[in-house]
């Protein structure tokens, strides 16, 4: 019946003439993942240990502890801080966990697999079921009271779109705040400019306020405009308030879901962005709220006058809980802007002295999991960069998390970066990263581009120091911004090129398209100069020819460069940088040769699959993944051709297999020709 079968447990484990595929030594063509465990963001731990990645949702559970959903892309989960002393489902006391979701998509089921993609706002009824919206599932999730199965509620998983109906039959678009009351759920959607009513005994849904038109313009509700509506809160009277994001406001609807309603505004803050997801209703009908910039906010109904409570702490979220009535809950944004700030937070705020206490997080700083393969999490779906180095370990640059982190041979990753926005050199623990956008290996060292901050030039060496070297500006005044997904390759002169869509010009704060390969020199202390393409944003082959959005990134022997132009197809770039031309018009996310030599290109592409190129003849052929990835089945391992990826991205090579930035299924994977 032949050999019996080898088992293996890391890529290295079958020696050379086999490589190790889901346990097994094989040599077939396969697929295989080298780390992560399709989680998002930062694992659970202890309140005073936890990260916390945003606040974006926040609602208390009536029992002192509260719910939260963070920012995408550095969260998509349900989480509860749970403050007591005995475990709330699966979350352990005096700790940060996940209650449900975590991994991205719009799937339902069992709460700790379910997937969803931008939980935003939450609602929780008397029986204590919580809903969450969903701003990229287009629908209003149902968390069953004991915490165990998610399931859709009302709305289409992927039909984003406002109609009205019953049920499935409803869509939404851009959901944003929820509120409760009496057997009646509320959403915002902030782009579509509307809010909707949910009658939960009939699922039936209704658009109540809005014609889809931005405006602040009271009157009927036939004909009043709103603009970006977002958090919610129900009046003791039944009515509704709710917060403009754009073009700062609290508005009322009153009598809402009847013929008669109303809109009226209580407050206007004209130019200020108000209320993104949250409002905060106490009984004695004092409502809260935050204006980004400028702080927490008060407004004593049916009053006009609007005070400001606490000066802007980087917090943008707030709940009030009848269980600690004389108190709000403050949730912190992504980042601080100023040292010391509540962002990346949860705290209470006394109302009687305005002390502000943190319960759990860790100021300024992002999470993730580090660890073993299949525990390690990431936050890659929205930009990140890869590379492989002289040891054939794979880096990562994570734009979101504001980390590089490290892959060994086994799986094993490590983060170098402290997670907060900071440009700061150091060892592994206390370097500082601004938006990491691309790394690549030179020699034994790696480097690293940021595409925010002062676009930072640093290097990695062998030891892992982390050392601050040049920039990607091009003058003073003017930067070249490294594209989302950037490769960066180096060469013997010390050469650095790096993929650049387009040029922020500091002076003025504008960003420019400026599509171009851009060469930093002196192994990245620079200076940067441009190298490739003609800046104008186009498909033009030739001398002085154009890109349109230039991002993976390949360099062979020759000195020619190769780039995964998502518009434009695979292009070519001459040694000497004058000359562009169009080898295969895949819309290409990733570029990588197996070796330098190589006459083969491996190309990752917007259909969700890999695929081969011969760079003498142009054509291209099948090389790993299937294209039919759906939000029920995007992820799978095994035999190259049956295996699926989501949005595979960049592409690095060791000489021998293909690693593959998978970016929506959260994992970094392999591929054995």
């Amino acid at each position: 019946d032949g050999d019996p079968p080898v088992f293996c447990k890391a890529i290295d484990d079958c020696g050379s003439s086999a490589h190790c595929c889901l346990g097994v030594c094989t040599k077939a063509r396969c697929v295989t993942t080298l780390a992560g465990s399709g989680f998002v963001g930062a694992p659970d731990a202890p309140a005073a240990k936890a990260c916390v990645n945003g606040v974006q949702g926040m609602i208390g559970d009536g029992r002192g502890n509260v719910l939260f959903t963070e920012l995408s892309p550095l969260g998509v989960a349900l989480r509860l801080l749970n403050i007591g002393p005995t475990a709330i489902g699966p979350v352990a006391p005096a700790s940060v966990g996940r209650l449900a979701g975590g991994r991205f998509g719009c799937l339902p089921g069992p709460a700790l697999s379910a997937e969803m993609k931008a939980p935003k706002g939450l609602a929780r009824d008397e029986a204590g079921n919580v809903f969450i919206a969903d701003q990229l599932c287009g629908v209003i999730w149902k968390l069953s009271a004991d915490y165990s199965t998610l399931s859709v509620l009302v709305g289409a998983r992927g039909e984003l779109r406002v109609q009205d109906g019953v049920g499935d039959k409803a869509r939404f678009l851009s959901l944003q705040g929820l509120a409760y009351g009496s057997g009646t759920l509320f959403a915002s959607e902030l782009d579509a400019h509307r809010i909707r009513r949910v009658d939960l005994a009939t699922l039936s849904v209704t658009t109540i306020a809005g014609t889809g038109v931005a405006g602040t313009i009271d009157g009927p509700v036939a004909t009043a405009q709103l603009q970006s509506p977002g958090g919610l809160a129900l009046t003791k009277t039944g009515d509704l308030l709710f917060g403009q994001w754009q073009n700062g406001a609290i508005r009322r609807v009153i009598a809402p879901g009847q013929a008669d309603a109303v809109v009226m505004t209580h407050a206007a803050m004209v130019g200020e962005q108000t209320a993104l997801t949250t409002l905060a209703l106490r009984p004695d009908d004092e409502l809260y709220f935050h204006s980004w910039g400028v702080g927490l906010r008060q407004l004593a109904l049916p009053g006009l006058m609007v005070i400001t409570v606490l000066p802007f702490q980087g917090r943008l979220a707030e709940a009030y809980d009848p269980s600690t009535p004389g108190s709000l809950w403050l949730g912190g944004w992504l980042q601080p802007p100023t040292p010391g700030s509540g962002a990346n937070t949860i705290a209470k705020l006394d109302l009687v002295t305005k002390l502000v206490t943190r319960v759990a997080g860790q100021p300024g700083v992002l999470g993730v999991g580090d660890g073993p393969a299949p525990s390690a999490t990431f936050a890659i779906r929205e930009g990140g960069g890869l590379a492989v180095d002289g040891a054939g370990r794979v880096w990562l640059a994570e734009t979101a998390a504001m980390r590089v982190r490290r892959i060994e041979r086994d799986g094993t990753v490590s983060s170098f970066g402290s997670g907060e926005w900071i440009e700061r050199p150091g060892t592994a623990s206390t370097a500082g990263f601004v938006s990491p956008a691309a790394v690549g290996a030179l020699g034994d060292d790696l480097f690293v581009v940021a595409r925010a901050g002062s676009f930072r030039v640093s290097r990695i060496d062998a030891k892992g120091v982390v050392a601050q070297l040049g920039t990607s500006c091009l003058s003073p005044t003017i930067c070249a911004r490294a594209s989302v997904w950037a490769g960066l390759v180096g060469d013997a002169a010390g050469n650095l090129y790096l993929p650049s869509l387009d040029r922020v010009e500091l002076s003025v704060g504008t960003i420019v398209p400026a599509p171009a390969i851009i060469r930093i020199g002196k192994l990245g202390a620079g200076p940067a100069s441009h190298f490739a393409g003609s800046g104008a944003v186009g498909c033009v082959d030739g001398k002085g020819g154009s890109f349109s959005e230039p991002r993976g990134l390949a360099r062979a022997a020759d000195g020619t460069l190769y780039v995964a132009d998502s518009v434009c197809g695979v292009r070519s770039v001459s040694p000497d940088g004058t000359t562009l031309a169009t080898v295969n018009p895949l819309r290409a996310l990733g570029v990588a040769l197996l070796s330098p030599t190589s006459r083969t290109l491996i190309v990752s592409t917007v259909d969700h699959t890999l695929q081969s190129i011969d760079l003498d003849s142009g054509t291209a052929s099948p090389f790993a993944g299937d294209a039919r990835s759906s939000l029920d089945d995007h992820f799978r391992d095994g035999d190259a051709a049956s295996a699926r990826f989501w949005s595979p991205t960049n592409l690095a090579s060791d000489g021998t297999s293909v690693f593959v930035l998978d970016a929506q299924n959260g994992r970094v994977r392999v591929v054995f020709p």
